[in-house]
């Protein structure tokens, strides 16, 4: 139970710190510039590496409510930081695509595994501040059978 709460507490600082992130827009945007100046050298950086060691947790979690709901914050979190190094969030989330807790989480890390592995498929992705999970997913899903019939053709 301490471990799940200690989870839970991860989650909610790395929520917190994409939510306050999801407001700014990523490529040559001031405020996101600002919000980096803001910090001392470096700080910016280490702050968002917690982020992702903090998403790698709660992925690995028991529970699987922070399980589902760390997928679709990594899904986020690369949206408004694609050049962040991803590859652990990527990789834990192709394991859960095969051996996640329950279908659905499974069907969202697989969907999540396309977008951070397809940069291109992401930056096709419009940035706003997401709150609905399904909604998220459903378009995800959507532009992913795009691209898949797509290259089908």
């Amino acid at each position: 139970m301490a471990r799940n709460s200690f989870i839970i507490v991860l989650m909610v600082v790395g929520l917190f710190l994409v939510n306050c992130s999801s407001q700014l827009q990523v490529s040559a945007n001031p405020i996101r510039d600002k919000a980096k100046l803001s910090y001392p050298h470096g700080v910016f950086e280490s702050k968002l590496e917690l982020v992702k060691k903090n998403y790698l947790k709660s992925l690995r979690s028991d529970n699987p409510g922070v399980v589902e709901s760390a997928v679709f914050y990594v899904v986020k979190f690369k949206l408004f930081y694609p050049e962040m190094d991803c590859s652990e969030l990527s990789a834990e989330l192709d394991r859960l695509a095969v051996n996640g807790p329950s279908p659905r989480i499974r069907y969202k890390a697989q969907i999540a595994g396309n977008f951070l592995h397809n940069s291109e498929w992401l930056a096709a992705i419009a940035k706003l501040d997401y709150k609905d999970a399904d909604q998220f997913f459903a378009i995800l899903a959507e532009e992913l059978q795009s691209k898949i019939l797509a290259y089908e053709n």
